[in-house]
């Protein structure tokens, strides 16, 4: 049914008491159709924030990723050149000792070869002796060019030494740089993190807000539609079993009730509550006699224990035509009309109470 279009129509036939009722009607059946719109606005814009900031921190985590990589390549070669000193450390303590040795042997050469050293008998040295300075002179040369290549393998040493040392410095350097960017990348990274936790968060409260807003209007909605319907008995209005849990009154009904029942007399005139058409009618064990309307709110409504139906399935019917009887047929204690309400055919119902102007 056109809201709008009822609406104006019951305008010309009610007049300004009805006027408002309709336009009170009409704000219920739209205006909560504005705050689940409201709900989404606020979801999406935090949803599109969250997804910036989750690039952003896959972003700080490939870049802390890449830092730590390098702080470890870093380490590594400090290490390295740290073995590297300590080997040629070794190597030149060997060089010195073995210099050491080189210089006492040189000494003791060039001891011998002293004047003194050298026995003469008479005016010219003997051939022996010749022969042993001979000797003495090649094993110094010998000495001094041991000493020689020892010296010099020294001096590569201190300068492998002097320049390993340079590079550890710099190793040095470049690591506490690394290691500083490292930690500001990772405060980055948490702080990051502690953002996107925080903005999820939000996220999902804004999202279960919208949810529950939209159930919150979709009910309403079914409410302030369902809120059409006038009561389906002529007589005075009595109740005798309210929608719910309840005692079996018969043994075969059940603890659940899914209607109200209105007391009254037998005969008294049923009607439609609604416009609608006719759903179902018939007899049934329990439901006695009953006429089911299917109505353009999407809901249905119920009418058992009739004397007589009225009605035939597939025909219209209008709110305040009648349709049956009230009586005690099927599953009944006494007269009286079971009404009932519901979203699917045959489930989902709903108390009747609230949709109708008790």
């Amino acid at each position: 049914m056109n809201k709008h279009v009822t609406v104006a129509k019951l305008l010309k036939k009610e007049g300004v008491t009805s006027l408002k009722k309709k336009i009170f009607l009409l704000l219920a059946l739209t205006f909560p159709l504005f705050q689940p719109a409201v709900s989404y606005a606020a979801e999406t814009k935090s949803s599109e924030e969250l997804t910036v900031l989750t690039t952003e921190l896959a972003s700080y985590e490939e870049e802390v990723t890449t830092s730590q990589q390098k702080v470890t390549a870093l380490e590594s070669q400090l290490a390295d050149y740290q073995e590297e000193l300590t080997q040629l450390a070794q190597e030149s303590q060997e060089v010195q000792t073995q210099i050491a040795a080189l210089n006492d042997q040189k000494a003791q050469h060039q001891e011998s070869q002293a004047p003194s050293s050298l026995v003469v008998d008479g005016p010219q040295a003997t051939i022996q002796q010749l022969r042993k300075f001979s000797e003495q002179q090649a094993a110094l040369r010998e000495v001094n060019q041991q000493l020689a290549e020892k010296e010099a393998q020294q001096q590569r040493i201190t300068s492998y030494q002097t320049l390993t040392q340079a590079q550890l410095v710099h190793s040095k350097e470049q690591l506490a740089t690394a290691q500083k960017e490292l930690q500001s990348q990772q405060e980055q990274l948490q702080q990051t993190q502690a953002q996107v936790q925080d903005l999820q968060e939000k996220v999902d409260k804004e999202a279960k807000a919208a949810e529950e807003a939209k159930q919150k209007a979709k009910e309403a909605a079914e409410k302030a539609a369902a809120s059409e319907f006038s009561l389906p008995i002529t007589g005075a209005v009595s109740i005798s079993s309210g929608f719910g849990t309840r005692a079996d009154p018969t043994g075969f009904s059940g603890t659940q009730h899914d209607g109200i029942d209105f007391t009254g007399q037998a005969g008294e005139k049923i009607v439609a509550a609604r416009d609608g058409q006719v759903e179902d009618a018939g007899y049934g064990p329990s439901t006695g006699n009953y006429v089911i309307l299917a109505h353009d709110n999407g809901f249905y409504s119920y009418y058992f224990h009739l004397t007589a139906v009225s009605v035939s399935k597939g025909a219209t019917v209008a709110v305040g035509d009648q349709v049956g009887t009230m009586g005690t047929t099927g599953n009944s204690t006494g007269v009286h009309l079971h009404f009932g309400l519901s979203k699917t055919l045959w489930s989902d119902f709903v108390d009747p109470a609230a949709y109708l102007p008790l």
